[in-house]
């Protein structure tokens, strides 16, 4: 059975009808390639993916620094603001 929103294109080898969710046609089983969009919208997030825990492993870093600091020289937040 069909996704909601398949659509229908034709076989580039031998002209029938198959569904684009289908990974081969039916009728001469030459392979269906996937859309260079699907792949990269699943590249892009794998990427964003990895860039999130970067940043949220470089601020968590951050964050212990400074409880470090504070607590060894027994100052306050606001003495190591920029200003």
């Amino acid at each position: 059975m069909a996704k909601i929103g398949a659509m229908i294109k034709p076989c580039p080898d031998c002209g029938e009808d198959v569904s684009t969710d289908a990974q081969a046609c039916s009728h001469c089983g030459k392979p269906v390639s996937r859309p260079v969009a699907t792949t990269a919208k699943v590249v892009f997030g794998i990427i964003g993916g990895i860039l999130l825990a970067i940043a949220l492993m470089l601020l968590s870093g951050v964050k212990s620094m400074l409880k470090r600091l504070i607590w060894r020289t027994g100052r306050n937040c606001r003495d190591f603001a920029i200003r």
